[in-house]
């Protein structure tokens, strides 16, 4: 059984003032593979577009694929020694 694709909001608060971050993780109604990039970033604004009004910062969000492929890169950089094999 395949997966649903999550999209995690961050509201990244203001620690300075005693606001601090919290996420939501929402479960999208689609996978990656069934819609286009475009849809996709409909859907992200969609998604922070309602949670601003529970947020008390600045509002992310990040697709689980993004943040697994964010995640494979960086360790494609330390093990093989960085860009071109440069540090």
């Amino acid at each position: 059984m395949e997966e649903s694709t999550k999209l995690t909001v961050h509201d990244l608060g203001d620690g300075s003032v005693g606001l601090y971050p919290v996420s939501w993780e929402v479960e999208c109604p689609f996978n990656k593979e069934d819609i286009g990039p475009r849809e996709l970033e409909y859907f992200r604004s969609k998604i922070q577009h309602l949670y601003r009004e529970y947020a008390t910062g600045r509002i992310t969000s990040e697709y689980d694929f993004e943040y697994e492929d964010r995640c494979v890169i960086a360790h494609t950089l330390e093990t093989e020694g960085g860009i071109n094999g440069l540090r």
